[in-house]
């Protein structure tokens, strides 16, 4: 998929042609899950939910079931940026955006999705993104380091 939007062809293209070249059955029923999921206007959130659901439905209930499910199933790295790529109003940071709202393992999912979405809208788009995230941890970064700083030392 990533080599075909490389190669210029546009995000249905190289969904398509991605489903049609490979054969493997759980490949298969991670698109048309991803075409159901991004048809029913449910968030991401809520389709790696009812997922999750489906997936475990025979395991036993426990109190971190819908948090682990969320986060350690490998389907749903695959499965929840598919069913953005279906959205088409979906672009590089509304993408990563509905992606980090869905929690669980969103820093594999933001991989594929980053790669996919960069790559079709260029790097000013991933460049003002980042641009604007850095600046937040960087600020962060240093409260934190004032912040341990005075304990350690007890000087502000």
């Amino acid at each position: 998929m990533l080599e075909a939007v490389l190669l210029g062809a546009p995000l249905d293209q190289a969904l398509a042609t991605c489903y049609e070249n490979n054969q493997d059955a759980s490949i298969q029923e991670a698109y048309d899950w991803a075409k159901t999921a991004a048809a029913s206007g449910d968030s991401l959130e809520q389709s790696l939910l009812k997922l999750s659901h489906e997936m475990l439905k025979d395991q036993p209930d426990s109190p971190m079931y819908n948090f682990t499910a969320r986060s350690c199933n490998t389907p749903q790295a695959f499965m929840g940026p598919l069913a953005l790529f279906f959205r088409p109003e979906m672009t590089f940071a509304s993408a990563v955006r509905e992606n980090i709202l869905a929690a669980g393992d969103n820093c594999s999912r933001s991989i594929f999705i980053g790669s996919i979405y960069g790559a079709l809208e260029g790097r000013e788009a991933t460049e003002e993104w980042f641009g604007k995230c850095f600046h937040i941890v960087q600020d962060a970064c240093v409260a934190s380091a004032k912040q341990i700083s005075t304990l350690r030392t007890g000087i502000e």
